[in-house]
């Protein structure tokens, strides 16, 4: 488990490097994220329907699978589109340290939803994890750059949403599987955002 987090968060940084060169390109970020979901958008469509075909949607309520659209939907499409204005404004380093203020987000949001209490050792490394995040803000505001406090606000934002689907992935894949949840998830932010960008 570690070590595909540990992949996965590899990749996961890789991506603002990505997304400026894409800049760099002519590319705006409606128009990349909306070819990101089309690319992804019929994996995620086979992988639902073969899960489902092997062992169906289990005890998910409506309600529940309702949860499951929005968090995809908060994560995907708004946090990807927050994330990747603001991208526009601030380097990437500094776009990920801000996103990476997720996990700590998303012990406060267990704490209240989920009444799980973090120990004192996670209150230290997120202190030292915030500590960091402060030195470099002011590393890259002493460097110049116009509207970075914006930027950097839009990334936080995103933080906050990607978060809150953090919560409820732990909350759903327990119920239904990771596969379902994120399929679920996936295929509602496409179908969102594809929505969005045909009405921009």
């Amino acid at each position: 488990g570690v070590i595909w987090v540990v992949l996965g968060t590899i990749l996961f940084s890789s991506k603002a490097i990505m997304v400026k060169f894409m800049y760099q390109l002519g590319i705006g970020s409606l128009e990349l994220q909306t070819l990101r979901m089309l690319f992804v958008l019929p994996f995620y469509l086979a992988i639902l329907l073969w899960s489902l075909k092997r062992t169906g949607l289990g005890s998910l309520t409506k309600k529940e699978l309702l949860f499951c659209v929005a968090a995809g939907i908060a994560c995907y499409h708004v946090a990807s589109y927050l994330d990747l204005l603001g991208l526009q404004y601030i380097s990437a380093g500094l776009e990920r340290i801000i996103l990476f203020c997720y996990p700590a987000i998303a012990i406060l949001f267990s704490k209240w939803f989920l009444k799980e209490k973090p120990n004192r050792k996670i209150w230290l490394a997120l202190a030292l994890s915030y500590m960091g995040i402060l030195v470099f803000f002011y590393a890259d505001l002493s460097f110049g750059g116009e509207h970075i406090v914006w930027g950097s606000f839009l990334v936080f934002v995103a933080s906050i949403f990607t978060a809150w689907y953090m919560v409820a992935n732990q909350r759903f894949s327990r119920q239904i599987g990771s596969q379902r949840f994120v399929s679920i998830g996936m295929i509602s932010a496409a179908t969102s955002l594809l929505i969005h960008s045909f009405v921009v």
